[in-house]
């Protein structure tokens, strides 16, 4: 059933009302944040900055307007998530496209590009860029980088060349289909790799099931699912990364919560030394940072 006041043949809608029953409609599905979360719907209904849905409770909404509302509510309702209604996420104070088919950046992988960043790259490997996030946000930081951005999703390098663009960093982030490192075959790059950095699906199997529905039904799951214990695209990158790096680069990784310890093991065996493992503003370990082993 829908809200009061959505039909064509109700009286104009207001936005403190849709307010309102937006967030009584969400709050009922469960959603954490729901007065967040109803005012951003609305907000991008109208057109507004969410701030200004509390600023004009007064503001009579169009029919159309009313109809598209709860059109995304009902959505979100169902667990879709909100970046995907919205079409955009917030990383590294950028905001960038995304939307169904696409892994959403969350906050902790910011620790990743700011170690990148920190290492004033000239040349650095995104392995399974997504949507492009750190990519871009590589580029924008170190103006005389170039970054190669590599992602076997089609759909996910649609979002990531259409946020290099709107960046502009287009120039500097260059894409290449394919899985993993086999797109840089070729390229010459073998030695002269400053920064490789990844966000490698990470989620063991068995705990997929515990996953909010947000993210497991909505989500793109090869971008999320790591395997049994989490852990097979470390397997596979470990080996793979050793060739491009330069001498003094370094390989950054990120991992889940309790992972820091079997991944240091994987890369110690394939030839890296571990130099340090880098908390997130949570203080969990987030991200490894190792360097080719000398012989």
């Amino acid at each position: 059933m829908r809200p009061s006041g959505c039909s064509r043949r109700d009286r104009p809608l207001n936005a403190g009302q849709a307010l309102q029953q937006g967030r009584e409609r969400l709050k009922a599905a469960g959603t954490v944040e729901a007065a967040r979360e109803a005012a951003s719907l609305l907000a991008a209904v109208i057109g507004w900055m969410p701030h200004r849905v509390y600023m004009h409770p007064e503001h009579l909404l169009t029919a159309e307007q009313a109809e598209k509302l709860w059109a995304l509510v009902a959505r979100r309702a169902q667990g879709e998530p909100l970046q995907y209604l919205l079409g955009r996420q917030e990383f590294m104070s950028l905001e960038f496209s995304v939307g169904p088919g696409v892994f959403i950046p969350r906050p902790e992988t910011e620790l990743l590009v700011e170690l990148a960043v920190a290492r004033c790259p000239r040349t650095v490997v995104d392995v399974g860029t997504g949507s492009g996030a750190i990519a871009v946000a590589v580029a924008v930081a170190c103006p005389g980088a170039v970054v190669y951005a590599t992602e076997v999703s089609p759909a996910a390098l649609a979002y990531a060349r259409a946020n290099a663009a709107r960046h502009p960093v287009e120039a500097r982030v260059l894409f290449c289909p394919g899985d993993l490192l086999d797109a840089l075959s070729g390229r010459g790059l073998e030695g002269c790799v400053d920064v490789v950095v990844s966000n490698p699906p990470y989620i063991a199997r068995r705990r997929w099931g515990s996953l909010p529905k947000e993210v497991r039904e909505f989500e793109p799951r090869v971008s999320l699912d790591g395997g049994e214990d989490g852990l097979d695209v470390y397997r596979r990158l470990a080996p793979l990364c050793l060739p491009y790096l330069s001498s003094g680069g370094r390989l950054l990784l990120e991992c889940g919560e309790g992972q820091a310890g079997p991944v240091s093991g994987l890369l110690e065996a394939a030839g890296w030394q571990v130099e340090r493992i880098h908390c997130d503003y949570a203080g969990i370990q987030r991200v490894l940072e190792a360097r080719r082993r000398e012989a």
